[in-house]
């Protein structure tokens, strides 16, 4: 299972690859507040990096919070599109282990459609 997970609470955008539960790739990059001008390039890049086509996906997981709501905004608009178009599962988990729980939830077959 190849896992995209992103958090956009804060001026710094963090994605994750996985591959089942193993994080096999990580970004950390500031955005500020170009988040919605560049989340979509960068994703397509940090995929590409880790020879990921984004078609590979197979769940999505968001950070759900607390942070800027307008961060968070952003990238559940972004999730839920990406997770529509490609018919993937996608979840949303807060707290500090929000993308093991987010993997968990995956792996138990859990699909919020929206987040």
């Amino acid at each position: 299972m190849i896992i995209l997970a992103l958090r956009t609470d804060s001026p710094v955008t963090e994605l994750y690859l996985l591959h089942d539960t193993e994080i096999t790739a990580e970004l950390s990059i500031e955005t500020g507040r170009e988040l919605a001008q560049k989340l979509p390039a960068l994703v397509r890049d940090f995929m590409s990096q880790n020879n990921v086509e984004l078609n590979g996906l197979d769940g999505v997981i968001c950070f759900a919070g607390p942070g800027s709501f307008t961060g968070l905004r952003i990238g559940h608009t972004y999730a839920n599109t990406l997770a529509y178009s490609l018919s993937a599962p996608i979840v949303q988990k807060p707290g500090d282990n929000w993308v093991l729980d987010g993997v968990g939830a995956l792996i138990a077959g859990e699909n919020s459609k929206v987040i």
